[in-house]
């Protein structure tokens, strides 16, 4: 429980006691046209503001700038005092015999003093435990009703948005768990984008600034526009002191307890305050034990006016605040939970060596499992995490709580690994395949019976097909999304543009001979846009005969001797893929695999050179990469033949799974010899399907 002693020369009680008038003066000497500044303004219980009811001033620039000077002079000698040993309350004793100081308080966490005519002074006093190592380890994070949604963040392409403020990172280092957070947060699809994450921090001690500027960050601007964030977390050192002498009760939260959180905006003095933020109110002077220079500290009355009782307020996001006494049942809590947000905070001094790892787990449950506030609270206390030797975590939760992310996930569309779809195992979804232009949805299927297939409690299989009532134009995109029912009540969505691009068959192939004098170099490729029947069985499709132009990349011959040229020229061809067989049901471990593609290669590509020596030319026309290329597949450099006479080409078969939008990969790489000339061959073959573009950045979904 805080102590709180007032001065005895001040009658007035605070807050919640009968006042007197409050009209203390300091004329000058016998000058009746100088102003005078009531020192000690009238406390009114019935203001909305603490400053009011409490009889402080509100703004600094409010306050007599000798009232902050003195704060300054006090605020550095009990700094002093209190690093040189003294206790919190020890320290308000000392305060209360110092001049112009009319009251102080102290609770483990801070000593608060107020001078004649100034607004609260704090100084922090963290609890450090020398030598205890951190109890959180860096992790890796997994890639995997919502916050924002349903409030002006809410956008088409579900992109959320964190702020994450660290201003005591040179002081906590590993201890600081703001780092490893935002790790996991950009691990996140929903938070994995430019602007997703943004962390604002002080690695090192900033500099002592010049009077009337500051240096450090976050400044008091980071504290502001909170509205515009998903998830804030701050990391910083914080204090709660009651403003009577029956402390913060559970009765009296809302009224009379005041919390003080510290900016990493360093000053030169507390009345550089005035300078910077004249009519800024709530914002204060503090020190902390340890740190040299003074910060600008933020209490109750600023996060009034941003978000609470003077501002409409956050809406449906998640606030993890990680400062001592920053309780879930406190003023700041009331300000920044409001009545759809979620608040964690912690219900008494915090060791700092023991903050990293409840909140690290917090967000590990809450962004790698999904869960939501609520869920993840849950789970943090029952594996005992909550709990640290001096304070616990708490949570302000409204309405069933929130997801930090869209929790429904399309796994790698109409990729070789299947179709997945990450949901919870309640509830129902849906998939919808809707074109970008004005047409209609073109089909929506249920996730259940033969069309869905439950891997695990959170993931299902489809096996969807959707022939599609308009001609697809190359590059054409539709627009997968799924739709997960939440337990708690509400939708989760996920949704990604897939490329409409007819499959192909990419071919690339160089022969190579050599010889003792000469070195011959053919390389050609092709791109045949496949078409597909349905076959007999329901889940396979035939190809109808496909053809691409086959075009040389590169034809070259060494020259023989010195004082000897060689000019090359080309002749294209064709390439056809005339039969062959697929499995396309995503849900199958071969899908995209042909059993075998039926090549055709035509004699009419052509090749030829003309040598050219001490005037002498010779010219010849060959088919030298097409005979190098049959020699090859029709066995005749030593492998087995693959030629089907019946059917006029080459049978290739034991094609292998592919990666990187490929569907399906068949590679040779082989040398041969025939009459002395070494031939080598290199030839790649993939089958490439349509491709999943990722999260959607610039289709908006209609409404």
């Amino acid at each position: 429980m805080p102590l709180w002693i007032r001065h005895v020369a001040v009658i007035a009680l605070l807050a919640l006691a009968a006042c007197g008038d409050g009209e203390g003066t300091t004329p000058a000497d016998n000058d009746d046209s100088t102003p005078t500044v009531d020192l000690d303004p009238t406390p009114d219980p019935a203001a909305d503001d603490f400053c009011g009811r409490l009889g402080w001033f509100c703004t600094p620039k409010e306050a007599p700038q000798g009232a902050l000077a003195r704060s300054d002079t006090v605020l550095a000698e009990v700094k002093v005092q209190v690093e040189g040993g003294i206790s919190n309350t020890e320290a308000v004793t000392w305060l209360l015999e110092q001049r112009d100081v009319v009251e102080a308080a102290a609770t483990d966490g801070a000593v608060v003093f107020r001078v004649e005519g100034a607004p609260p002074t704090w100084l922090l006093t963290p609890r450090f435990r020398p030598g205890v190592q951190p109890t959180a380890t860096p992790i890796e994070p997994a890639r995997q009703d919502v916050v924002g949604r349903d409030t002006p963040r809410d956008n088409e392409d579900r992109r959320k948005s964190a702020l994450l403020l660290a201003p005591y990172l040179f002081q906590f280092a590993s201890n600081d768990p703001t780092p490893t957070i935002g790790q996991i947060l950009r691990g996140a699809r929903d938070y994995n984008h430019s602007g997703g994450t943004t962390t604002v921090q002080n690695a090192s001690a900033p500099g002592l600034p010049a009077s009337g500027t500051s240096t450090g960050q976050p400044k008091l601007a980071d504290f502001r526009g909170w509205d515009a964030h998903d998830v804030i977390v701050v990391s910083t050192h914080g204090a709660e002191m009651g403003a009577n002498s029956f402390g913060c009760s559970i009765f009296s939260d809302f009224l009379t307890c005041i919390i003080g959180i510290s900016t990493g905006e360093r000053l030169n003095a507390c009345s550089d305050i005035a300078t910077l933020y004249p009519d800024a109110t709530g914002v204060r002077c503090a020190g902390t034990s340890g740190v040299d220079g003074v910060f600008v500290l933020l209490d109750t009355d600023f996060f009034d006016f941003e978000y609470g009782v003077f501002a409409p307020g956050l809406r449906k996001s998640i606030v993890f605040m990680g400062g001592c006494q920053t309780s879930t049942n406190s003023s700041l809590a009331f300000n920044l939970g409001g009545s759809t947000s979620e608040y964690f905070g912690w219900d008494d001094s915090v060791y700092i060596d023991e903050m990293a790892a409840p909140a690290i787990r917090l967000f590990e449950l809450m962004v790698n499992d999904g869960l939501s506030t609520e869920d993840a609270f849950d789970r943090l206390e029952d594996e005992g995490l909550d709990e640290t030797t001096n304070a616990d975590l708490e949570l302000r939760s409204n309405d069933g709580g929130l997801h930090i992310r869209e929790v429904a996930t399309l796994k790698n569309p109409l990729q070789p690994s299947g179709s997945g779809v990450s949901a919870p195992n309640t509830g129902a979804a849906r998939l919808a395949t809707t074109e970008v232009g004005d047409l209609e949805a073109v089909g929506s299927w249920p996730l259940a019976g033969e069309q869905a297939r439950r891997i695990d409690d959170a993931t299902m299989r489809l096996r969807i097909r959707q022939p599609l009532d308009y001609d697809v134009e190359q590059g054409r995109s539709v627009l997968l999304e799924v739709r997960a029912q939440l337990p708690n009540g509400g939708w989760s969505l996920h949704e990604v543009p897939v490329s409409l691009e007819n499959p192909a068959l990419h071919f690339e192939s160089r022969i190579e001979s050599r010889t003792n004098d000469l070195v011959t170099r053919s390389r050609v490729q092709a791109d045949i846009e496949l078409a597909f029947r349905q076959a007999e069985d329901p889940d396979r499709l035939e190809l109808d005969a496909s053809v691409d132009v086959l075009e040389y990349l590169e034809y070259t011959i060494d020259a023989p001797a010195p004082g000897c040229t060689v000019t090359t020229s080309t002749t294209d061809g064709r390439l056809e893929v005339r039969d062959g067989e697929f499995q396309l049901d995503p849900s199958a471990s071969e899908f995209g695999i042909p059993e075998e593609l039926l090549l055709v290669v035509y004699p009419e590509i052509k090749d030829s050179w003309t040598l050219n020596c001490l005037g002498v030319s010779q010219t010849a026309e060959t088919i030298f990469w097409f005979s190098g290329f049959v020699s090859f597949h029709a066995g005749a450099l030593g492998d087995a033949s693959e030629f089907d006479e019946s059917r006029g080409g080459f049978a290739l078969r034991d094609w292998e799974a592919g990666s990187g939008g490929a569907w399906a990969r068949k590679e040779y790489r082989r040398q041969g010899q025939d009459d002395g000339v070494t031939y080598e061959e290199e030839t790649v073959l993939e089958v490439r399907g349509p491709s999943y573009r990722g999260t959607s950045t610039g289709i908006r979904r209609r409404r």
